[in-house]
């Protein structure tokens, strides 16, 4: 891991802390997950770190991905990344694809990050 991947990290859970919905997610997840976090506790900090900086370039590789938003739509449905069903409604609306893949992301970074008890 690099010198800015760590800045970078330190400055995604930092945005975390500060963000209150986020906040009330880490309390509930801790409080209702609590078995399920101490299981992933097994993984070693690296792999926790490497999880949270995979998600995180993901995070940053989205803004590229939606340039051509309808395009986003269709490699991600041929990647088999959106379901049949919900592929109609990304095609009218790509914008909403974007916001969803961008909170799944999110969600997985914080949900590490408690896990590794950065948060």
């Amino acid at each position: 891991m690099t010198e800015q991947d760590a800045l970078d990290l330190s400055a995604m859970g930092e945005a975390a802390r500060k963000d209150p919905e986020t906040n009330m997610l880490i309390h509930k997840m801790k409080r209702e997950q609590s078995l399920e976090l101490v299981k992933l506790r097994k993984f070693s900090i690296d792999q926790i770190m490497l999880g949270m900086k995979q998600a995180l370039d993901e995070w940053k590789m989205v803004y590229l991905l939606f340039k051509d938003k309808h395009r986003a739509v269709e490699e991600m449905y041929k990647e088999g990344m959106i379901e049949k069903a919900h592929l109609k409604t990304y095609h009218k609306h790509p914008e909403r694809l974007e916001e969803d893949t961008r909170r799944a992301l999110y969600f997985q970074f914080v949900s590490l990050a408690v896990v590794g008890d950065f948060l």
